[in-house]
Formats: structure tokens, C-alpha cells, sequence
């Protein structure tokens, strides 16, 4: 065990992964009020998707820029910086919806977190594939995407509990800001900042010393940032719409619609957690097909048999996200530090254009469609699968 935590960074993890359950908590508390903000602003689907539409649009400009900020502040640095935003965003929310009753102002607040998500999935990914040893790397991206399960589901739990004790659903970011607050003092906590400087010095003398001798081969990479920007989209829209589609299939009510994506995110958070513990000896590919084909089955039968398999989905998906971040690892180690940044950005892309089009799919084709899209996107994840090469990188042996 001493062994172990010699070689794992600790604080950098700590910091890593609390960065991620703060922004999930803000940036999913979206899912469970989505009706109620159409209702309460009178809008459309289309004009509803800008909710998440925007978001991913700043995403991708935090995303796209990575090279110029991380090299002009480092990791730690942006970070601050990036909490600083999270918290900017999630108290113009707040406020749109309890002082002005704004919907463009909301829009603001979510643009705000858009940004500080886009540039925190870097950072925060950056940070655990430079403080892990490669062997634990996979149980380490699992256990800091189990909290994004956790917070999302915390996120509709919060707002259950808070409307059950008699606050209006609008009041769910003044409770929920605490925790980008929190994030943001623990960003500035000096007594960190020895460990990190440790992760940028490594930086420096080995990535930035392979970037002059090699070159990220853009066709290598491509089937990677689809097998995860395609299954992104198939997962962001279920969850942001699980709502609509659950109360679309089934008759139930909006509490017990919550209750169903409470779960889901439970299920999710329950996968990773396991994950962590397991070294399961399967390849990323076979897990990661897996984790698709079950993905499929049970969005079939929560739509034809019962409404618990919609939950179900939740931990079939939950072991993919980790997984496929180890695949890109193991298979560019040298140009990580290029290649995540490449990948994030079709990630960013796809889902600003899929959020945009599930809201004009849904206005024009019914709530149902959501359903078809979803599919479309996991199915395409899965194809994408069979064009990545398995094993390290002929092109990044060779400068």
C-alpha cells in the first residue's frame, strides 16, 4: 500500500477529482429542471436546447485554446482561474431565476460554466494521467468519473429534497453553489501548489520534449475522438432528456420521472465505484463494446418493457467513459498532452451540434425521436471501435 500511494499523487487526485464533482453538480442540475425552464420561460425544445447548446459552444473555445493557456498559466494556475468562472456562471443562474426571471441571463450563467467545463475536462484528465502509474491509470479515470455519476446524481436528489421542504425548484444553484465555492478555495490552497509544480516540471522534460521530435498523426486519432465524442452525445442527450423521454413513454409523474434519473445517475456512480476495485482483465475495446451493446438492449426494453431499465442504462454506460480515456492513454503516451486536448474538442463540437439538433428533431418529429438519436449516436460509437488500432502507435516510435 505504501507502494502505491508513493507513486500516486494524491493531492493532485483530490483536486482533480473534486473539480469534477463541482462542475457536474452545476452543469447537471440542468437535466431535472429542463421542463420546468420551458415552462416557466415559455419556450420551445429549440429554443430550450440553447440551455446546453451554449455551454458546449464555450466548451469548445476553452477546448481549442488549451494549448495557448495551459502553456501561458500551466495546470494549477488555469484551474483557478476555471473555478473562478464556475462560480461567476453558477451565480448569474441563480439569479435569473429567483431576482430578474431572465432567460438570457441564465443563458449567460450557463455559457460561463460551458467554459469552465471545457477547460476543467482538460485540466482534471491532464492532472490524473500525469500523477497515476499507467497500471492504476484505468481505476483512477474510473474512480474520478464515478463522481460524475455521483454528483449527477446528487443534483435531482437535491432538488427532490429541497422542493419536499418546501423551496421552489428555482432555489436549487443557491444550495448547490457551495461547492464551486469550496472548489475555488481549495484551488488556492498554497500547500498543494509543491505537487503540482512537480506534475508541470515533468511536463515540461517529457512531453514538451517529445513534441519537438514527434507529430500526432491527425487519421490515428480520429477513431478515437468519434468512439468518445459519438457516445458523449448518446449520453449527455439520454441524461439532459431523460425527463422528457421517461414521461414521454411511460405515465408518471415529474417526481417519479426524478426519482427514475436519480437512479440512473446512482447506477452510474455504483459502476464506476466498482470499477475502481476491479482489475478486470479484459481489454478497453471488448469492455468498451460491451458497455455499448448492453447500453442498446436496455434503452430497447426501458421503452418497451419497463421504465427501471431507463435507469439500468445508467450502469451499463458507467464503465465507458473511464475506459475509453485509458484506451486514448495507452495509446499515445508520448502525445497525451495533444491528443486529449484533439479528442475533447470533437467531443465539444459533436455535442454543441447534437444538443442543437435533438431540439429542432424534437419540435418537428415529437419526443419519441430523442429515442432515435440516442441510438444513432451509440451505434456509431460502437463502429468507430473497429477503426483503433488496439496497440501503441507504430508513427509515435518513429519521430
Amino acid at each position: 500500500m505504501k507502494k502505491i500511494t508513493k507513486d500516486i499523487n494524491l493531492p493532485a487526485i483530490g483536486l482533480s477529482y473534486f473539480a469534477l464533482f463541482s462542475l457536474s453538480l452545476i452543469e447537471n442540475a440542468k437535466s431535472p429542471i429542463y421542463p420546468n425552464l420551458l415552462n416557466e420561460f415559455n419556450l420551445t425544445h429549440k429554443d430550450g436546447s440553447w440551455v446546453f447548446t451554449l455551454a458546449s459552444l464555450f466548451g469548445i473555445f476553452a477546448t481549442i485554446s488549451s494549448n495557448f493557456w495551459l502553456k501561458k498559466f500551466g495546470v494549477f494556475k488555469a484551474k483557478k482561474y476555471l473555478a473562478t468562472a464556475l462560480v461567476i456562471g453558477t451565480i448569474l443562474s441563480s439569479i435569473s431565476l429567483n431576482v430578474f426571471k431572465s432567460y438570457s441571463i441564465f443563458l449567460i450563467g450557463c455559457a460561463i460554466v460551458g467554459l469552465a467545463m471545457g477547460g476543467l475536462s482538460i485540466t482534471m484528465n491532464l492532472l490524473i494521467d500525469s500523477s497515476v502509474p499507467s497500471k492504476w491509470r484505468r481505476q483512477a479515470f474510473s474512480g474520478l468519473h464515478s463522481l460524475y455519476g455521483m454528483a449527477s446524481f446528487c443534483s435531482p436528489a437535491v432538488l427532490i429534497l429541497i422542493v419536499n421542504q418546501g423551496f421552489k425548484w428555482q432555489q436549487v444553484f443557491n444550495f448547490l453553489i457551495v461547492f464551486p465555492v469550496l472548489l475555488l478555495i481549495f484551488t488556492r490552497n498554497k500547500k498543494f501548489l509543491p505537487k503540482i509544480k512537480m506534475i508541470k516540471n515533468r511536463e515540461d522534460s517529457s512531453f514538451n520534449a517529445t513534441e519537438r521530435s514527434y507529430k500526432l498523426n491527425i487519421k490515428e486519432i480520429l477513431p478515437f475522438a468519434f468512439l468518445l465524442s459519438f457516445y458523449v452525445c448518446g449520453e449527455v442527450v439520454f441524461s439532459s432528456r431523460f425527463r422528457v423521454i421517461s414521461q414521454f413513454l411511460w405515465p408518471i409523474n415529474e417526481e417519479v420521472s426524478q426519482s427514475y434519473l436519480a437512479s440512473f445517475f446512482g447506477l452510474m456512480t455504483l459502476g464506476r465505484v466498482i470499477f475502481v476495485f476491479l482489475r478486470v482483465k479484459l481489454t478497453n475495446q471488448i469492455l468498451l463494446m460491451l458497455s455499448l451493446s448492453l447500453s442498446l438492449l436496455f434503452i430497447i426494453l426501458g421503452a418497451t418493457t419497463d421504465p427501471i431499465f431507463l435507469s439500468l442504462v445508467g450502469l451499463t454506460m458507467s464503465i465507458y467513459f473511464p475506459c475509453a480515456l485509458d484506451f486514448i492513454s495507452e495509446s499515445f503516451p508520448k502525445r497525451i498532452n495533444q491528443a486529449l486536448p484533439f479528442v475533447l474538442n470533437i467531443v465539444a463540437i459533436k455535442l454543441l451540434i447534437a444538443h442543437f439538433l435533438v431540439g429542432v428533431i424534437t419540435d418537428y418529429f415529437g419526443d419519441f425521436s430523442i429515442v432515435y438519436v440516442i441510438g444513432v449516436c451509440i451505434s456509431l460509437a460502437f463502429l468507430s471501435i473497429f477503426f483503433c488500432r488496439s496497440s501503441r502507435h507504430q508513427s509515435e516510435l518513429q519521430p
